[in-house]
């Protein structure tokens, strides 16, 4: 247990710019709160009696003036988390301010003997997803006293070779450790392993296709000099390999995205654990008991760490390389996992985040950013949804117009991020963030009906998943393509019947038809070309790696 951490807390909790920026927020949010209650509930009460059952409709009005309030609460703390960045953030790097600073450079000149430096492991956890290459980078690290296990949970054949060739290739410093079985998932893997060998000071995740620059581990220790109630250090991101356009167009937000959200959140909130990319004290994992064996078993394990006062750092200048999923069933299957993981998170740990020795806010980032997805998709489903039943109850919303403007916050806010790096920071690439927009428009909302069910299953219980995310793709014909994504296209077709007989037999519900084609019947029918945007192949962008000595 840390003793000293709560009053670390309190002091940064104390700072001038903390709680300014926290009591802005409070009153914006009350204000939004108020002009929701205005426009949804007292200007519109009235009108639920004249309607065909007045007691059902004013139990939707509440439900979605409960549900806008909360949704656009988190959306304008992004907003605001992004808008400073770029004001006070953008350009600093943020480096551990200490004078140990150089200290670990130092010692590994100086000092000979493997055992007077901290003993370092990279973990390299994988199941059917080898990536020699990817390793291979990660092994040529500018340090002295480390040494890479994999943890292979592989069953089929041609990875276990493929994993067994690779090993045999060096003589020392390269361990391979497997088990009967696969329980606890990745959690497990790495529990089975660390629980049983005690030689190590610290250890980095890796995931299959991760690669860490060859600076990672002498620049990640200084963070634990630089204070001693640090049990984490989660690297900053980018994602600069890709073989298809599918690929291209989602790593080009991948280090603006990391770099504004982790760095807001250490400053104002938590950081996020994000599995890989990521250093582990062995003293923090053995006073935690190891990793929980859930899906989202790094989160799991960041809220147990906090629980027993460690800290975790975010190294923005410790830039990884990780690849986005290679195609659009790829994305899909790794949505699905994060969003049934945080599911399965919440229910398994809310408890303990509200006893979490943190400010009040820190843990109300936490809590929004375990459940936004889940939260943000099946409310939208649920407020268009009831819209969409008012106008047969013969009830309709005055001010629709405000209501558009909602709407269309809503739908800005994710992008602005995107839109200021490439405007601002970006320059010569500027016109990038067109191309991130329009794919990510139509990426994530065609997902609302999977997502929904994934949440809806979670919920009456079905037990969570750990699903890899496959690492390679193929070529998909229209077919496939159609094939693959049937129920968006059934949903979407018959979201298309519904409103033409509502458009004519329920005029004023016409205003409600264009926002769900443009917010969801236009995403859900662009799938197929989703899936077929991986079939264009492009130049591929491959990190130069120097040969490994063991």
């Amino acid at each position: 247990m840390k003793n000293n951490h709560f009053f670390s807390s309190r002091k940064k909790y104390n700072d001038i710019k903390y709680i300014v920026f926290y009591v802005f927020l409070t009153i914006c949010w009350i204000v939004i709160i108020a002009l929701c209650s205005y426009f949804f509930l007292v200007r519109q009460f009235y009108k639920a009696d004249l309607s065909l059952s007045p007691v059902i409709v004013k139990i939707i009005m509440i439900l979605n003036f409960l549900f806008l309030s909360l949704l656009y609460c988190d959306g304008f703390k992004n907003f605001c988390f992004v808008v400073m960045y770029y004001i006070s953030y953008a350009k600093k790097q943020i480096l551990p301010k200490n004078d140990y600073i150089n200290e670990i450079y130092k010692t590994n000149k100086i000092i000979s003997k493997k055992a007077d430096i901290p003993k370092v492991l990279l973990l390299y956890t994988t199941r059917n997803d080898f990536d020699e290459n990817s390793l291979l980078c990660s092994m040529n690290q500018e340090y002295e006293n480390y040494s890479v296990y994999i943890l292979d949970d592989s069953n089929d054949k041609s990875y276990i070779e493929k994993i067994n060739n690779f090993v045999k290739k060096f003589e020392s410093g390269v361990y391979l450790i497997r088990r009967n079985n696969n329980k606890g998932f990745k959690a497990g893997n790495i529990n089975n392993f660390l629980k049983n060998y005690k030689n190590y000071d610290y250890f980095v995740l890796l995931d299959s296709d991760e690669i860490i620059p060859k600076d990672f581990i002498s620049k990640s220790l200084m963070y634990f000099k630089g204070n001693k109630n640090i049990g984490i250090v989660q690297a900053n991101h980018t994602s600069n390999r890709y073989t298809n356009s599918f690929e291209k167009s989602g790593a080009i937000g991948v280090f603006s995205g990391a770099s504004t959200s982790l760095t807001m959140r250490e400053i104002f909130g938590i950081p996020t654990l994000y599995g890989h990319g990521a250093i582990i004290s062995k003293e923090c994992y053995e006073d935690v008991g190891g990793f929980p064996e859930i899906v989202s078993e790094d989160i799991g394990f960041l809220i147990d760490a906090l629980y027993i006062g460690y800290e975790i750092a975010f190294a923005k200048n410790i830039i990884c390389d990780e690849k986005f999923p290679i195609d659009y069933l790829s994305f899909k299957k790794r949505s699905i996992k994060w969003t049934q993981g945080n599911c399965e998170l919440f229910k398994k740990k809310w408890k303990k985040i509200i006893k979490l020795p943190q400010p009040f806010w820190k843990k109300l980032d936490l809590w929004m950013n375990i459940t936004s997805v889940s939260f943000s998709v099946m409310s939208f489903f649920v407020i268009t949804l009831n819209f969409t039943i008012l106008y047969p109850l013969n009830f309709s919303y005055d001010f629709f117009p405000i209501w558009i403007v909602f709407i269309v916050i809503f739908m800005i806010v994710p992008f602005l991020n995107q839109i200021l790096y490439f405007i601002l920071i970006d320059k010569k690439r500027w016109w990038l963030f067109i191309r991130v927009i329009i794919f990510n428009y139509f990426l994530f909302p065609s997902l609302l009906i999977t997502s929904c069910a994934t949440v809806i299953f979670s919920i009456f219980g079905k037990k969570a998943k750990f699903i890899v995310t496959p690492k390679n793709s193929k070529k998909y014909s229209l077919k496939d393509a159609i094939k693959y994504s049937w129920l968006e296209l059934i949903f979407a077709v018959a979201l298309i019947i519904f409103f033409i007989f509502t458009y004519i037999y329920i005029p004023n519900i016409k205003n409600i038809n264009f926002i769900w084609l443009f917010l969801v019947i236009l995403p859900m029918i662009s799938s197929p070309l989703l899936i077929l945007m991986s079939n264009k192949k492009i130049y591929k962008i491959i990190r130069k790696e120097k040969k490994y000595e063991s």
